[in-house]
C-alpha cells in the first residue's frame, strides 16, 4: 500500500504466526528517504481442547489413583488443573499441564474435572464420571440340612453373601468330580441350593466351596466346606438254629439271618453271635457255633441264639433266633469200635477190650449176637477160635446206657491156616525108578480138618509139564500111559476150601525102552561131497533119558581109524582138520543100559590143490608142419586125485572147429584124442582139466600145420616136405 502522508494499512492475519511490517519511505527534495519495521505476533482468540484419556465413563474394581488428559491451544496452554468433587474444590495449577498422580478415589461413584486455560484465560474442561468397587464379596454363615446326610437323603446348602453389588453366586459341589451350580435362589443374602440323591454315596467325602462375584468384576471364593455322607445302620433278620433237638455232646449252629444295607455299596464285614440257655446268656459263647458239652448244659435246657451284623462302620440291633433247641440225652459212644478181624486159627486168641463215653454219665450195659464168645459187662472180648470155626461171621456189640444203645458192627474172618496132609502111597514108582515100560503110576492121599479141595498130580518131562491129573476125592491114583522115552519128575499138591495148599516132594522116573537116537545135523556134510579146504565139521545129536555118550570116529581112504571125539552130553561137535584126501566117517551113541545106535559111514574129499596137467608124448611139438596129414593126436598127463572131466578144444585161424568132454573116472582115463579127417590148415589146440570141486587146470595152446608143397620141373612133379621158415636145397 502507498500513498499520501499520513498513510494507513489494514491487514487481516489468516493464520497465527509472527509477522514484520515495514514502511518504506522515498524521500524528496525535502527529506531524505527512510524505513522502519514492526514485529507483529499474531494469536488465536480460541479456547483450549481438554480430554481425559484415564479414567474412562467405566467401574472400575481397583484403586484408580491417576488422572490423565490431554490439552491443547490453538496458541499455547497456560495452566492445568484439576478437582476430584465436581469443581467444589480445585487442586493448585500444573504450569507444565502433565498428568496427575496419587490421587484417592473413593468407593462407588466419582466426578472428577480437569481443566486448562491459555494466555488471554480463555478456560475449558472435560469431566468424567466412573464407578469404583474393590470390595470383593465375603461368604459367612455356612449351613447345612441335614448336616450329615445319607446317600438316600438330599441336602440343602446355604450360605450369607455380603456384597453391595452382587451379580452371581456358584456353588461349586465335588464328590469326586467337581459341578458348578450358579445358585440364583436366595432370601436377601442367604443363598441356597439342594443337591439331590444319586450325587454322592454313603462314606463319600464331600467337598464344596462358594464363588460369588460383584458387578465390578470382583469374585471371591470360600473357605472349603465338607462333610462325609452318614452311614446308614445295618439290619439282620433272625436266624435259625441247625438242630432243635441236639444230644448233649452235639455242637449247634446259629444258621443264617440276611444282612441288609440300604447302602448299597455296604457288605456285612462282621457278625457278632450270644448264645442264651433259658433266656440267660451264656458267658463267653461268642462263636456261631455252640458246644452242648460245655459246663453247665444239660439235658432239658432250652437253647436260642442272637445275632447282629457290622457293615465296617456301625453295628445292627441286635436279633434273636427264630426257633429254640432242647438238649436230649446223649447215646454212649464206643470210642474205639471195630471194622474188621482175621484171626488165624492157629491157637491163639483174639482178645479186645472197648472203650465208650458217655456225655450224660450214664452206667453202660454190653451185648453180643455170638455164641463164638461172651463180651463181659466191661466191654472186654477174647475168643480162641478152632479150624472148625473157620468162616465169616458178622458180628454185633451193643452198649446201652439204659435209654439209647449203640452198636458196633465188625467182621470177624477165622482163618483156616492149617494145611492138608498129604503123602504117596503104592503103587506110586519110586524114586529114581528105570523103567522099561511107556507108563508111569502115581497114587496119592490127602486129608484136611476142615475140607479138601482138590488133589492135583503134575507130570513133567526135563522142559515142559506134560499132563495134570485133578481129582477131590482120596485117595487118587493116575496112571501116565504112551510116554515116550525120557526122563520124568512128577508130584503132587492138596488144597482145602480155604485155599491152604501142600505138596508131595517130587520124584523121578526114566522110561527107556530103546537104544539112543542118533543122527548127523548140520553142519555136517552129506556123503560123497567134495570140498576145497582143510578141515571137516561133523556135527550129531542123540537122545536116550539116560544118554551116556557120543563117540565121532575118523578114517582115512584105507579105512584105517585115524582120529575120534566123545561127549557125554548132545550135541557132540568136532572139526578135524586135515590134509588133501579122501575121508570115512561115522557116529555111535549109547545109553547107560548099554543099548547102543550108530549112523551111517558118510565120506568126503579134501582137495585144496589145482589139477596139474601137460602135453606128452606122442602129442607133436609146438608149430609143426605136415605135409599130406588130417589128423592131429593130442595125449596128456594129469595129477589129481579126484578128476571130474577133460576138455579138448581144437580151433583154426577164425574159428573153433571142435570141443569135446570127457568125464574121468581117475586121473588116467580119458588121456588121449584124435581130431581126423581134417582139410589142410593151420590148427590150435589145448587141454583143461577140472576136478571134482571145480579147481580147474589147462595145457599151453599148440599150433600145427597140415599142407602139401608141390614143385614143377621142366614138366616134372616132386612132392618135398618141409618146415615153415626153414630151407630146402635142389
Amino acid at each position: 500500500n502507498q500513498g499520501a502522508s499520513p498513510l494507513s494499512n489494514l491487514t487481516n492475519f489468516t493464520e497465527v504466526g509472527v509477522f514484520n511490517v515495514t514502511g518504506f519511505y522515498s524521500g524528496n527534495e525535502n527529506y531524505t528517504s527512510d524505513f522502519e519495521t514492526w514485529w507483529v505476533t499474531v494469536t488465536s482468540d480460541q479456547f483450549p481442547v481438554v480430554n481425559v484419556t484415564f479414567p474412562l465413563n467405566q467401574t472400575y474394581n481397583v484403586d484408580v489413583t491417576e488422572l490423565n488428559y490431554t490439552a491443547t491451544d490453538d496458541n499455547s496452554v497456560s495452566a492445568c488443573w484439576y478437582s476430584l468433587d465436581g469443581g467444589a474444590t480445585n487442586s493448585s495449577p500444573d504450569f507444565t499441564c502433565s498428568n496427575f498422580t496419587s490421587l484417592t478415589s473413593i468407593q462407588g461413584s466419582n466426578n472428577w474435572t480437569v481443566y486448562a486455560n491459555d494466555s488471554i484465560n480463555q478456560i475449558s474442561s472435560d469431566v468424567v464420571f466412573f464407578f469404583k468397587d474393590t470390595i470383593f464379596p465375603q461368604f459367612t454363615n455356612h449351613q447345612r440340612n441335614p448336616v450329615t446326610p445319607n446317600e438316600d437323603q438330599n441336602v440343602q446348602i446355604n450360605v450369607t453373601v455380603t456384597e453391595t453389588n452382587p451379580d452371581t453366586v456358584i456353588l461349586e459341589f465335588n464328590n469326586g468330580t467337581a459341578t458348578n451350580y450358579t445358585v440364583t435362589t436366595n432370601n436377601g443374602d442367604e443363598f441356597f441350593y439342594t443337591i439331590g440323591t444319586g450325587n454322592y454315596t454313603a462314606h463319600d467325602s464331600v467337598n464344596y466351596s462358594w464363588y460369588a462375584n460383584d458387578t465390578a468384576g470382583n469374585l471371591n471364593k470360600s473357605s472349603l466346606q465338607s462333610f462325609t455322607v452318614a452311614n446308614q445302620i445295618p439290619s439282620v433278620s433272625a436266624p435259625g438254629l441247625n438242630d432243635t433237638t441236639p444230644l448233649t455232646n452235639y455242637i449247634i449252629s446259629c444258621n443264617g439271618g440276611d444282612f441288609s444295607d440300604n447302602d448299597n455299596e455296604d457288605i456285612e464285614q462282621d457278625r457278632f453271635f450270644r448264645w442264651y440257655d433259658t433266656d440267660v446268656e451264656i458267658s463267653g459263647e461268642t462263636l456261631q457255633t455252640l458246644d452242648l458239652s460245655v459246663s453247665g448244659l444239660d439235658k432239658g435246657d432250652v437253647i436260642k441264639c442272637s445275632t447282629r451284623v457290622y457293615d465296617g462302620f456301625d453295628n445292627s440291633s441286635w436279633v434273636n433266633s427264630s426257633n429254640t433247641a432242647t438238649i436230649q440225652n446223649s447215646p454212649p459212644v464206643i470210642t474205639n469200635p471195630l471194622t474188621t478181624i482175621n484171626w488165624n486159627a492157629n491157637g491163639t486168641t483174639f482178645t479186645y477190650d472197648y472203650d465208650y463215653t458217655d456225655d450224660d454219665s450214664d452206667g453202660e450195659t454190653w451185648y453180643d449176637n455170638t455164641t463164638l464168645f461172651d463180651i463181659n459187662g466191661t466191654g472186654y472180648v477174647s475168643d480162641t477160635p478152632t479150624e472148625s470155626e473157620a468162616g465169616i461171621y458178622e458180628i454185633k456189640i451193643n452198649v446201652s446206657d439204659g435209654t439209647i444203645n449203640t452198636t458196633d458192627d465188625f467182621t470177624y474172618t477165622i482163618n483156616d491156616v492149617t494145611l492138608p496132609n498129604i503123602s504117596f502111597v503104592s503103587p506110586t514108582e519110586a524114586n529114581d525108578s528105570q523103567l522099561t515100560r511107556n507108563y508111569i503110576q502115581v497114587n496119592v492121599t490127602a486129608s484136611d480138618g476142615k475140607a479138601l479141595d482138590t488133589i492135583t498130580i503134575f507130570l513133567y518131562n526135563s522142559t515142559s509139564l506134560v499132563q495134570t491129573n485133578t481129582s477131590s476125592t482120596s485117595p487118587f491114583l493116575s496112571n501116565f500111559t504112551n510116554l515116550p522115552d525120557a526122563i520124568y519128575y512128577f508130584n503132587s499138591t492138596a488144597n482145602d476150601t480155604a485155599g491152604n495148599t501142600n505138596q508131595t516132594e517130587t520124584r523121578t522116573s526114566t522110561i527107556d525102552t530103546g537104544p539112543p537116537i542118533i543122527n548127523y545135523v548140520s553142519p555136517t556134510e552129506t556123503s560123497g561131497v567134495s570140498r576145497a579146504r582143510n578141515y571137516i565139521e561133523i556135527n550129531v545129536t542123540a537122545s536116550d533119558p539116560k544118554l551116556d555118550k557120543i563117540i565121532i570116529r575118523l578114517y582115512n581112504s584105507s579105512n584105517i581109524q585115524i582120529n575120534s571125539a566123545t561127549t557125554s552130553t548132545s550135541p557132540n561137535f568136532i572139526n578135524f582138520t586135515l590134509s588133501d584126501g579122501l575121508y570115512f566117517y561115522n557116529a555111535t551113541a549109547n545109553d547107560t543100559l548099554s543099548q547102543e545106535n550108530s549112523t551111517a559111514t558118510r565120506n568126503i574129499t579134501l582137495d585144496t590143490a589145482v589139477p596139474l596137467i601137460e602135453f606128452v608124448s606122442p602129442t607133436e611139438n609146438n608149430n609143426t608142419v605136415f605135409n599130406n596129414r588130417d589128423w592131429v593126436f593130442v595125449n596128456v598127463s594129469v595129477t589129481e586125485t579126484s578128476p571130474r572131466n577133460i576138455t579138448y578144444i581144437l580151433f583154426n585161424s577164425t574159428e573153433k572147429v571142435n570141443e569135446t568132454t570127457f568125464l574121468m573116472t581117475d586121473q588116467f582115463s580119458n588121456n588121449t584124442i584124435n581130431f581126423t579127417g581134417l582139410p589142410e590148415e593151420t590148427y590150435y589146440y589145448n587141454v583143461t582139466i577140472v576136478d571134482a570141486i571145480s579147481n580147474s587146470n589147462s595145457t599151453e595152446t599148440r599150433i600145427i600145420h597140415l599142407t602139401t608143397l608141390s614143385l614143377f620141373f621142366n614138366g616134372i612133379e616132386g612132392n618135398i616136405d618141409a618146415e615153415l621158415n626153414s630151407s630146402i636145397n635142389l
